[in-house]
Formats: C-alpha cells, sequence, structure tokens
C-alpha cells in the first residue's frame, strides 16, 4: 500500500520534470532557489544551521539557505558583477532579480548548447568545443580588462 502511494507521488513528480535539457537546468535551479529560502526560513527557528566555508580565497560563514542560493547562482553573480558597477546606483532587489535572471538566461544556454551538442555528429562535436572554449577565454579576456 506504501510503495504504491510513493510510487504514485514520484510518477506525479516526475511529470512536472520538463523533458527537454534546456529547460532542465532552470528548473532545477529554481528549485534550488525555492530550497534555499526554506533552509533560510528555517535558520530563523534554528540559528544552528549555519555553513563556514571558502569561495574564491574568501572565508565566511552564512545560513546554509543563504550559501545554496550563493552556489547555484554563481554564473550570475560572475556575469552581472561585472557590469552592474558600470550602472548609476541600483535598489538590492533590482539587483538580485537581475543576478537570478541572468543566472536562469545562462543555464537555459547552457542546456540549449548541451542538446545541439548531444545531436551533433563527432567532427562537428569537436568544432562547437574549441568554438566554446575560444568564446569563454575572449569573454574573460573582456571582462578582465573592463575592472
Amino acid at each position: 500500500m506504501i510503495r504504491v502511494k510513493i510510487t504514485n507521488l514520484l510518477n506525479k513528480v516526475g511529470r512536472r520534470i520538463p523533458k527537454r535539457f534546456r529547460w532542465k537546468l532552470p528548473f532545477f535551479y529554481g528549485l534550488c532557489l525555492f530550497f534555499g529560502f526554506i533552509l533560510f526560513l528555517a535558520y530563523l527557528k534554528f540559528p544552528s544551521l549555519v555553513v563556514c566555508s571558502k569561495l574564491f580565497g574568501q572565508g565566511f560563514c552564512t545560513p546554509t539557505g543563504d550559501f545554496l542560493i550563493l552556489l547555484v547562482s554563481i554564473p550570475g553573480y560572475f556575469i552581472a558583477g561585472n557590469f552592474l558597477p558600470f550602472l548609476p546606483q541600483l535598489n538590492w532587489v533590482v539587483s538580485f532579480v537581475l543576478v537570478i535572471l541572468i543566472t536562469f538566461a545562462f543555464y537555459y544556454l547552457v542546456g540549449v548548447a548541451a542538446e545541439k551538442y548531444s545531436k551533433a555528429p563527432y567532427s562537428k562535436k569537436i568544432t562547437m568545443l574549441v568554438t566554446l572554449l575560444f568564446s569563454v577565454l575572449i569573454i574573460l579576456a573582456i571582462l578582465f580588462l573592463l575592472r
């Protein structure tokens, strides 16, 4: 009886997960944001839910929910963090939403690239990989030159 209920629950949850890979990464990012928010609310009741870590050479302690949200949002912070200083003073809410939207877009584009990569023939895969690596290197060079 319990096994049937668990199977039915897993089937219902499985139907909610997107089938196309380009939507799976943003979906799981949204799920991590949701669980991070839940963990942050749990931190308000249980103050021992703290993670101490080093990220980019800086040691810090933060609530577990914040750590999860920061960890999965690193692409957005990396991209937005390089062009937000050029914008006039923004409200922290606008910056926060901008980082989340940029991270969603990043995960969507990674999913699109993974779908195209998986369907391509071998010679095309090598060309795509080299192009991707050079593109990332050029973007990193531009971002570091803007500093």
